[in-house]
């Protein structure tokens, strides 16, 4: 995936690319009981971004989720 985005802030111009983007997600929901419903989760994203400037910036997310819904 590429994306170009270009900021204009005052006087200056700068210009982002990102080169490639990176995402994994997996998740699980089970029933407790009849109510109860317990789910967990995890995502993870790495992407590579250019700078107009030349420079490089590699960045990495992940997160974990827990959740529990209860229906009436």
């Amino acid at each position: 995936m590429r994306l170009e985005l270009s900021l204009f802030t005052g006087s200056e111009n700068m210009h982002f690319q990102v080169v490639w983007v990176y995402t994994l997600a997996a998740g699980l929901n089970t029933s407790l009981n009849h109510h109860l419903a317990l789910r967990f989760g995890y995502e993870y994203a790495e992407a590579d971004i250019k700078s107009g400037y030349g420079s490089k910036l590699k960045t990495k997310m992940s997160q974990f989720s827990l959740g529990l819904n209860y229906t009436f």
